[in-house]
């Protein structure tokens, strides 16, 4: 199936799905025209369900009781039945997902103004008090207790940063659709601008990359978040190859036996729908930290 990009953020989505993965728009392969023609026959409808009644009306003075009632009545009758599809069309595209990454996006950087807000709080607390202050008779001193606090929202942070980096890759690798779906039947023409994608995605790859690289404090999530993206700019340079080759065999077709096999093209990296579920994951542990009142 030919996949298509949504009218809304032009991620490319198949053709079938109900949502974008990414903004979470509903039947995200209709076209925009298309869309804004739903919205323009609303006021249509709307107004011809108005001229039904006087039509109607007219019917039943011109024909007569009986007949005009029933005339009038099928006119009224096909008017707001057509007024009522008009009408479910455009609330059906009005329609947003609750998963999507857009909306895991907006969560996270919630999340991260929550955690920077309560290390902000804690800090304050240290430099405001003496360390002598700190410390009470409580069988975990104050001090460590604040301190355990904040490696706790440092944890947290870096799991949600690291949340972010599998967005970006995930959109990054998303350009990648049309070919991974037309593998077999891409031409010379569009092997060369494929070739050039995989060029613009590996400099964008690599900028993206250093940049998280220096961002990172090293915890888990954000190692394994790097490593995903390393394992992602590998896999851009043996799609490089295979496509090269690709091109060879669609050139010398007819004229020269030449095998190329096709790769692997995308193998071990999460989609939206995947990412949902773990983030769903990490917010659990977020509200029962919360609840638990562990963090600060």
């Amino acid at each position: 199936m030919k996949p298509v990009q949504c009218r809304q953020c032009h991620f490319w989505v198949n053709a079938c799905e109900k949502y974008c993965p990414n903004c979470g728009s509903a039947h995200p392969a209709i076209l925009q025209k298309n869309v804004e023609w739903y919205a323009g026959q609303h006021l249509i409808a709307l107004m011809t369900g108005c001229g039904s009644l006087a039509i109607a009306v007219s019917l039943i003075r011109a024909v007569g009781a009986f007949a005009g009632y029933f005339l009038g009545g099928l006119v009224m009758l096909i008017s707001l039945s057509y007024y009522g599809f008009v009408l479910w069309k455009t609330r059906q595209f009005a329609q947003t997902s609750p998963i999507s990454l857009h909306h895991s996006e907006t969560i996270i950087q919630e999340r991260l103004r929550e955690l920077e807000t309560r290390q902000i709080r804690i800090h304050d607390m240290l430099q405001r008090d003496a360390p002598e202050q700190i410390f009470s008779s409580h069988p975990l001193p104050l001090l460590e207790t604040l301190q355990q606090a904040l490696t706790t929202l440092q944890v947290q942070q870096d799991q949600y940063r690291a949340k972010l980096w599998e967005i970006a890759l995930i959109r990054w690798m998303n350009r990648l659709k049309p070919l991974i779906e037309n593998w077999q039947s891409i031409t010379y023409e569009q092997c060369q601008m494929y070739l050039k994608t995989l060029a613009e995605m590996d400099a964008s790859g690599e900028t993206l990359l250093h940049e998280y690289r220096s961002l990172s404090r090293a915890t888990t999530a954000e190692k394994e978040s790097i490593a995903l993206w390393e394992q992602a700019l590998e896999k851009i340079q043996e799609i490089r190859q295979a496509l090269q080759a690709k091109q060879i065999a669609v050139t010398v077709k007819g004229i020269s036996r030449f095998n190329d096999a096709e790769p692997i093209l995308v193998n071990g990296f999460a989609d939206a729908w995947e990412f949902s579920a773990s983030l769903q994951e990490l917010e659990e542990e977020y509200f029962r930290l919360k609840s638990e009142e562990e963090i600060y």
